[in-house]
């Protein structure tokens, strides 16, 4: 459950598949919330991504648990269930986005993005109304094409972008890596590692990592 707050605030929006969160994505959150002064990050696991309606997915609820074990000691940071127990077939950020401003409705909210993700907005249903709602954040990650202005990605002026470290993480390399019993130490949160292999979510793995 969401936290509601009684004053103004400053809110991140997260969303992805988070399949599964890695120090990637916290890097990338803890950077844009310095840089914004946000008082919150709120991750929400997308249920099924408009992009990705013909890909296998793990389980909601196992994508869930593993953001919540990734966060669970940052007082900035929050996880939703609202897309994953949403009625909505398919995870359409407008109504995220719709929530999320009725959970606050005297916040200031952000969207954060991706590079990748920057580029395919002219293509996002309801995105007229999406940038009247929040201020999109777009951040650059390894490998992901670079944003060069605030301006060429939409004839909106509410988008910020905002230079996060490189790091070369991505969710299917973690994947690949598991499935191949191949270390990922210090490419996941521990816990998050010992959850994937307890629940055998990319393959059965022979040996546990362990950070010294």
């Amino acid at each position: 459950m969401v936290q509601l707050f009684t004053q103004k605030q400053k809110i991140g929006i997260y969303g992805g598949t988070f399949d599964p969160i890695h120090m990637g994505h916290l890097i990338s959150a803890d950077c844009i919330r310095d840089e914004l002064c946000l008082d919150q990050v709120i991750f929400v696991p997308a249920k099924v991504p408009p992009h990705k309606r013909s890909k296998n997915i793990t389980d909601g609820h196992h994508r869930y648990q593993m953001i919540k074990l990734s966060i669970e000691n940052n007082p900035h940071y929050q996880v939703s269930n609202f897309e994953l127990d949403s009625p909505y077939e398919i995870s359409f950020t407008w109504y995220t986005v719709q929530y999320f401003r009725n959970q606050y409705p005297d916040a200031q909210l952000f969207l954060l993005l991706g590079a990748d993700t920057v580029l395919d907005l002219p293509n996002w249903a309801f995105i007229r109304e999406i940038c009247q709602e929040c201020t999109l954040v777009g951040f650059q990650r390894a490998g992901e094409v670079k944003l060069e202005s605030e301006t060429q990605y939409l004839d909106c002026q509410n988008i910020q972008i905002i230079n996060t470290p490189s790091v070369d993480i991505s969710a299917t390399m973690i994947r690949d890596r598991i499935t191949n019993n191949q270390s990922v130490s210090y490419m996941v949160n521990n816990r998050v590692l010992e959850y994937i292999k307890e629940h055998t979510l990319y393959g059965k793995m022979e040996t546990m990592d362990r950070r010294g």
